[in-house]
């Protein structure tokens, strides 16, 4: 699954005061790239969502006030850049409570929304510590959040362990990247056995070019 694909995928189930809103979230992490940036201008949201330009405006102005996105201006003539708090290095924290309504019901939005949609009981600070190349932490935490959907925590981390064996003289840009270890599943993975294997004809060569007469003297 892409990036992006991970992220709609977690949106989809957030709860919000509107369709509206709801909208240009979806349109919103849809654009979203690896690096959890995207900026599709007011006018393609517009387009997109079959929603008045004012409407569209009010609702991203709705997820920046509430910490959702982030929203970094683009200059004169150029889209702004937005950005999902949830693939920021840290996770969202709301320093302010609104009020929306739910029925007759009036309750506050941080018991409406779940924005980093993780459970404080998942591993994942075990998991993202262990992993020998940490890239696009956001997403890994997204996507280690659906991996446990799917298998035990435990077990996954048990995996990652002997993973990480196998990965011990790789190369970082041979290793895959979290998200990708995560969403091929590849906790499932007949992994290699680790233990110390045979020379290779390089390291037999070697062996030859370093030896030296003298040794078998010095056993005599």
């Amino acid at each position: 699954m892409s990036y992006n694909g991970i992220l709609l995928d977690e949106v989809m189930s957030w709860q919000v005061p509107n369709a509206h809103i709801k909208i240009i979230l979806l349109i919103l992490a849809d654009h979203t790239d690896s690096y959890g940036v995207c900026y599709p201008s007011i006018e393609r949201m517009t387009k997109l969502s079959c929603m008045s330009r004012s409407s569209v405006i009010r609702s991203i102005n709705w997820l920046v006030e509430n910490k959702i996105i982030i929203r970094h201006s683009g200059g004169k003539g150029r889209s702004s850049l937005y950005q999902f708090s949830i693939v920021k290095e840290t996770e969202m924290k709301k320093t302010s409570v609104t009020q929306t309504h739910k029925g007759n019901k009036v309750i506050d939005i941080v018991d409406y929304i779940h924005p980093s949609g993780v459970s404080e009981t998942l591993p994942f600070d075990e998991f993202w510590e262990l992993y020998p190349r940490k890239v696009s932490k956001g997403h890994a935490r997204l996507a280690f959040k659906k991996a446990c959907e799917k298998e035990e925590a435990s077990v996954i981390l048990v995996a990652l362990h002997k993973f990480i064996k196998v990965m011990e003289d790789k190369e970082k840009q041979f290793i895959p990247h979290p998200t990708t270890w995560l969403n091929g599943e590849r906790w499932d993975d007949e992994i290699e056995d680790v233990a110390p294997k045979e020379g290779t004809n390089t390291d037999r060569l070697k062996n030859i070019l370093q030896w030296k007469p003298e040794a078998i003297e010095d056993k005599k």
